[in-house]
């Protein structure tokens, strides 16, 4: 497809930019060199630790003036260099997202009065970006629904993206996620609050904060809902175990840039309905749910522009926005995160070696992600995952982490999108070796996945549809419950506790539905027994 560019300057052949020698202060905002060309609702993503793309845009109140080239920062170098990462399409108001070594593009207007619903990628591997010059946008399966002025984020291996405006102008609420390894598309549940525009996302973990926006009555929001990747829903008070709601922003903000540095999510720039702080950042301490002013104001007002965070230097860039071809850059942790949050909280409990509690050492996403390695349908067994140290260095604590993501994705609705990425079944058998050491180790072995075998099957035939409408997670059940839990579970489904107490009475006598797991021959043994046992009987009247 043709380059559909209209600026003669948005091109190639522009003469490299001056260098910026960076200022000895990283407390605060500093101005790099500008863009060779002013870029409004442009995309921004960093392709590694210290480069940073800014990728289409516009010029400002022009329909026609539609980007399709690209520029990169490198913070080794401390300035902007012409990038052949240009797209085959100009566009707009679009979302951009890089898993791995590929950048996506997806959405957003082209210019010619086109709402756009496709979805390109480019791989971009190695230290040196010339050498994307000789590679081509691969052309993917396109979003079912047009869409600009998106929220649009990535996590493991799917692209998300959430509201926007569709092509009849209309404000959406729909989400939706894409599937890198199926190539498709999955229709995800509406965003609570109704439809918004204009808005960012930003990832934490297995969590996506879809921030601000706009409303379909065009206010300005503050407010920030949260999507729980594992589960694939929107986290709510009506939860059985909600989390808590992500309080409001101080400002509501609509064309603002969001980026996510470990457990925080920054929220930068955006108009609100008085005009005011568009200049500002906000930063959520995911772990504290409180959201503070960052004390550091950006040199300009700036809206529907592209942020990045530089993982190298721990910087946070911005560039472009409406009428605006400058960037500037500020240290994360000395300028723009707020001190409160450089600080231990105060008051807290002193505890001994626990395998629960919060995760204060950001262990989670490492968990999470060797959790659904382990389940992964793709995964070949024989697979052994070991987790080594000396007693008392967290190793249960991990462990649980993980146990508490296997949970999450076990309590997913069995839909499509969840039985073409994770294993039918998830079973957990725990086996402490040293309480058998007096035994024979590898019967006490056998006995132990067979007895735990028996009782999840069991449990699992009993509650099959709760098992497959996600209500129910047979890990939760059988893990290892302090009394205050079992107690809860007496109190709040006697039916699960009533079924738990007859399948441990039976002791170790074996259920149906294990010998038919190690036996795939069962039904036909069974027949077969029948029949003996028939024969057996007429022989013994005929004598």
């Amino acid at each position: 497809m043709a380059d559909t560019s209209k600026n003669e300057d948005d091109s190639n052949t522009t003469a490299p930019l001056p260098d910026e020698t960076p200022p000895s202060n990283q407390n605060e905002w500093r101005s790099l060199s500008p863009l060779s060309i002013e870029r409004d609702a442009a995309g921004g993503v960093a392709i590694d630790d210290h480069r940073f793309l800014v990728i289409g845009g516009k010029v400002t109140d022009s329909n026609n003036d539609h980007f399709s080239s690209s520029v990169c920062f490198d913070s080794n170098t401390n300035k902007w260099e012409d990038s052949p990462v240009d797209m085959p399409t100009a566009r707009a108001a679009f979302g951009v997202a890089i898993v791995g070594d590929r950048v996506y593009v997806l959405g957003g207007t082209d210019g010619r009065g086109s709402i756009l619903s496709d979805l390109r990628s480019i791989d971009v591997p190695g230290s040196v970006l010339s050498a994307v010059a000789g590679r081509t946008w691969q052309l993917l399966a396109p979003m079912k629904q047009a869409r600009q002025f998106f929220a649009c984020a990535s996590q493991a291996t799917s692209i998300y993206a959430f509201g926007g405006i569709d092509e009849n102008s209309d404000c959406l609420d729909t989400a939706v996620r894409y599937d890198i390894g199926a190539n498709e598309w999955n229709e995800l549940p509406p965003m609570p609050g109704g439809p918004r525009y204009g808005c960012a996302a930003g990832v934490v973990g297995n969590r996506i904060f879809v921030v601000g926006g706009l409303d379909k009555d065009y206010n300005a929001l503050a407010s920030t809902i949260v999507f729980d990747t594992s589960t694939q829903q929107w986290e709510s008070r009506d939860d059985p175990t909600p989390m808590p709601a992500v309080p409001d922003m101080k400002i509501e903000r609509y064309g603002l840039s969001v980026v996510s540095v470990d457990r925080f999510v920054v929220a930068i720039g955006g108009g609100g309905d008085g005009g005011d702080g568009g200049d500002t950042a906000e930063v959520l301490d995911t772990e504290r749910n409180a959201w503070k002013i960052s004390p550091k104001s950006m040199k300009t007002v700036r809206a529907f522009f592209a942020a990045g965070f530089l993982k190298l230097t721990n910087e946070i860039i911005v560039a472009g926005g409406i009428s605006d071809d400058t960037a500037d850059i500020i240290h994360f942790e000395k300028g723009l995160l707020p001190l409160i949050y450089g600080l231990k909280e105060r008051g807290q409990d002193v505890k001994g070696d626990t395998p629960y509690g919060k995760d204060l050492l950001g262990l989670t996403i490492i968990a999470e992600s060797l959790a659904e390695a382990l389940v992964i349908k793709g995964l070949r067994p024989p697979f052994v995952l070991g987790v080594l140290g000396k007693w008392g260095r967290g190793k249960s604590f991990f462990f649980n982490l993980m146990l508490d993501h296997l949970a999450k994705i076990q309590r997913r609705p069995i839909d499509e999108a969840v039985k073409k990425t994770f294993a039918g079944h998830i079973y957990i058998v725990k086996f402490d070796a040293w309480t058998f050491s007096k035994g024979n180790i590898w019967s006490s072995l056998m006995y132990q996945i067979l007895n735990s075998l028996n009782e999840q099957l069991q449990f699992e035939e009993q509650l099959k549809k709760e098992v497959v409408n996600g209500d129910v997670s047979t890990i939760e059940v059988f893990r290892d419950f302090s009394t205050s839990e079992i107690d809860y579970i007496k109190q709040n489904n006697k039916r699960i506790f009533k079924i738990m107490e007859n399948i441990q009475k039976e002791g170790d006598l074996p259920s149906e539905y294990l010998q038919k797991a190690i036996n795939i021959h069962y039904d036909e043994d069974q027949k077969k027994l029948k029949s003996i046992e028939k024969e057996i009987v007429e022989i013994n009247q005929k004598q």
